[in-house]
């Protein structure tokens, strides 16, 4: 497909708005809210990593009294500039809202309403009943705005399949904004075969996707995968780094999905959503990635690719306790309104001042002490992260090695390692974390040389790993 690229002028800007899903941090005494924030996306030529710049801007708090039964709202998950209108879906309520410029020039977030005056509101499946679709992303097709959710079959403690709703996309019309329910299992099928996770053996999530039309295909860059049936628990450690095409029918057995890993896989960073840069022929893709940490920070992330999964902009942070789930490219009026309503949003760390990326430090420790390279660590290859290697420090590192070994097997798997220690190592500062991840990773290579190192005198030991 690259034989079809194109770039940009250089020089050459585009507006970007990001709307934010803070889950049940959204409720306010007022209300429930979200953050809208705006970026300016730059080329600045062929050169790698650094073809492409992001500069945040302002940021803005919208507000809405519709949310649910269960007072959950304003969980915005998608984001789209359509017929005119900037459109958002919540992923909780299924509610279309319209993010409009008020006569002063600010901003406001309504009810989208179709021709009779009906407020907006996806359902799920066929529509026949009055449940709310999970809206998860949405692109243009065919003069419409196709609209999605997970992909994934609702299934209850045993495994059973209890639903299909969120297997089923909607069709959204200009002018009257009537909706079309779509089966679409076929495709999201025909996906989950190609990799291998088909239903009752794994699953695969959505949260993002786009048509192309100069491609002639489908785009998804899933968010997680998983080829073992449904666990709430393991779920959390389920995403994954594919980049999916899916030409039209779409093959049962997935024979027409091209796929390929794009990006470095990160078990708690998943995509969120993405986006054709204008002027590549839509061969450079604008990339979110959100990640909610073990020990509950959350973050957005950005970068561009090309559909080759080269780098065109190094992945950074654009969110610090942000989830921007949705992402559009809008008009130079929306963003004004932003800079009116809102305020300018922090800057984000420079890049030596970054927050400590601490799940890729855990695993770079992992794979230092995986000695045998089988994939785990065993209890002789942990005793080697001992800051002493006297009989009582090893036997105090042997205690520490099952309280890690959650499923008590014996070894240490990297989500183990990683989840134990991101819990027990939450309350201290990165400064503090990043001095003893590095000792453990001294330690680790030091000895991996030298496995039999002579005992040291006995002395107190450092905290353990």
């Amino acid at each position: 497909m690259m034989e079809k690229a194109t770039s940009p002028v250089e020089g050459a800007a585009v507006d970007l708005l990001f709307i934010s899903d803070q889950d049940e941090a959204s409720k306010t005494e007022a209300g429930w809210e979200t953050k809208l924030a705006s970026g300016v996306l730059r080329y600045h030529g062929d050169k790698g990593a650094e073809s492409y710049s992001l500069e945040m801007g302002a940021e803005a708090t919208l507000l809405t009294t519709r949310g649910d039964k269960s007072g959950r709202g304003a969980e915005y998950s998608a984001l789209e500039l359509f017929d005119g209108k900037l459109l958002t879906m919540c992923d909780r309520t299924g509610n279309c809202d319209e993010i409009a410029i008020t006569d002063d020039g600010g901003l406001t977030i309504r009810p989208l309403t179709d021709a009779s005056g009906s407020e907006v509101r996806f359902r799920m499946g066929d529509g026949a009943k009055d449940k709310p679709l999970k809206v998860e992303w949405a692109t243009p097709k065919d003069g419409k705005l196709f609209v999605g959710s997970t992909g994934k079959e609702r299934t209850d403690d045993d495994g059973n399949v209890v639903h299909e709703g969120e297997m089923w996309c909607k069709w959204l019309s200009p002018t009257t904004y009537s909706i079309e329910h779509v089966d679409t299992r076929p495709m999201y099928s025909a996906l989950r075969a190609a990799a291998e996770c088909e239903q009752g053996a794994g699953y695969m999530i959505h949260e993002g996707g786009r048509w192309s039309d100069i491609h002639g295909c489908w785009f998804f860059m899933p968010r997680k995968l998983s080829r073992e049936p449904y666990d709430e628990v393991k779920d959390a450690a389920k995403c994954v780094n594919l980049m999916l095409a899916c030409t039209e029918p779409p093959a049962a057995d997935g024979s027409n999905v091209a796929m390929q890993e794009c990006l470095d896989f990160r078990e708690l960073r998943g995509c969120s959503d993405f986006l054709f840069v204008p002027g590549s022929s839509e061969c450079h893709l604008f990339v979110t990635r959100t990640e909610e940490s073990l020990d509950g920070v959350l973050a957005t992330y950005a970068t561009v690719i090309d559909l080759q999964a080269n780098v065109l902009m190094s992945e950074r942070v654009i969110g610090q306790s942000r989830k921007f789930e949705g992402v559009a490219l809008v008009t130079p009026p929306f963003v004004d309104a932003v800079c009116k309503s809102g305020s300018k949003a922090p800057p984000p760390p420079a890049e030596e001042a970054a927050p400590l990326d601490r799940e890729a430090k855990l695993r770079e420790i992992f794979t230092a002490t995986d000695f045998s390279n089988d994939g785990n660590i065993n209890v002789e290859e942990f005793k080697a992260l001992a800051a002493s290697q006297s009989s009582i420090a090893l036997s105090m590192q042997e205690a520490v090695f099952g309280m890690v070994d959650a499923n008590s097997d014996g070894t240490l798997s990297i989500g183990e390692f990683v989840k134990f220690n991101l819990l027990s190592g939450a309350a201290v500062d990165d400064a503090t974390f990043l001095k003893q991840a590095d000792a453990w990773l001294e330690l680790a290579k030091t000895r991996a040389v030298e496995p039999a190192a002579e005992p040291e005198a006995a002395s107190s030991p450092e905290p353990e790993p």
